[in-house]
């Protein structure tokens, strides 16, 4: 099981194996192993899992405001179209379903950012975007067509 939970859900795999380190660390015979090091790097590679996907999903958001906000048609547009594809998928290559809770969490926060920061660039005010949150996890992922990202953006 577990090589498969290490192809499957990494952030599983590093939650369950810094907690059998710490199981291991409560023994006399730990082979002189730096387990507090260990279990606090373990930690950190689950970790470094989650942020992978959180920076996707903040350029892809980010990029859906872009599209929004710019001249209709215009180079720039189509190509911030083109790399929330990528964004996408790189978000859905390296998500796991034991994210979802910790990505739910930051989704608002990543928006905020996104939409002050994508705002900026265009010389418009943040205002100009939804305040609240306009997607969910599993919009952004992949039920959502790109296109219609921006789109829902946009108010009439």
């Amino acid at each position: 099981m577990g090589d498969s939970l290490y192809e499957t859900d990494f952030l599983t795999w590093t939650h369950r194996q810094a907690e059998a380190l710490r199981r291991l660390s409560a023994r006399a015979d730990n082979a002189g192993l730096d387990l507090e090091n260990l279990i606090e790097e373990v930690e950190t590679l689950g970790r470094s899992e989650v942020d992978k996907v959180e920076s996707a999903l903040f350029r892809l958001m980010e990029h859906a405001a872009l599209v929004a906000l710019a001249e209709s048609d215009s180079r720039d547009q189509r190509h911030w179209a083109a790399e929330m594809a990528a964004f996408r998928l790189n978000a859905g290559r390296a998500y796991r379903p034991s994210m979802r809770q910790l990505l739910v969490s930051v989704l608002p926060a990543l928006w905020a950012t996104a939409r002050y920061v994508a705002a900026r660039k265009l010389g418009h005010d943040p205002s100009v975007l939804p305040e609240a949150l306009p997607f969910t996890l599993r919009q952004l992922l992949r039920d959502l067509p790109l296109e219609d990202l921006s789109r829902a953006l946009v108010t009439p």
